[in-house]
């Protein structure tokens, strides 16, 4: 069965280098449907310089259920999630949920050094990485989520 479409969970990067923007402008130019669902807002500038602020728990869980199909298959698509409580409320939700597929792309820090996880966060990671289909990490990201 084919999945209805991808939902991505990110974080918010207002430079549009990266982030959820830059996601939802490469599945459209897929041609796959794709809805969004915001982490954590960035102040980065395009150097990668600024700040970090986490969407609340339940926020992003509400948003995943209004992004989420209410029936049929879908792809979960994971970047910058930033806290701990948004990695474990996450982990919950795909237990509940069952994308068909879960992509996990740990943005851990910008170029220009912003971090863009806390260190419980780090902590928390192996409840997502078990559930991933498939894992992206740089090797940067992936010594540290070995750590």
């Amino acid at each position: 069965m084919a999945a209805h479409g991808v939902v991505v969970v990110a974080g918010w990067d207002p430079s549009g280098g990266g982030g959820l923007i830059r996601d939802l402008l490469t599945l459209r130019d897929l041609r796959a449907r794709a809805t969004g669902v915001v982490a954590a807002l960035t102040t980065q500038d395009a150097s990668g310089r600024g700040g970090v602020d986490p969407v609340s728990s339940d926020l992003m869980l509400r948003q995943l259920d209004a992004a989420a199909p209410r029936r049929g298959r879908f792809v979960l698509k994971i970047g910058m999630v930033y806290s701990r409580a948004n990695i474990e409320a996450l982990a919950g939700w795909i237990e509940r949920r069952h994308p068909i597929a879960v992509v996990l792309d740990p943005v851990l820090e910008a170029k220009g050094g912003l971090k863009l996880a806390t260190r419980d966060a780090l902590l928390a990671y192996p409840q997502l990485v078990r559930h991933a289909t498939v894992l992206t990490p740089n090797l940067v990201e992936a010594r540290n989520l070995q750590a």
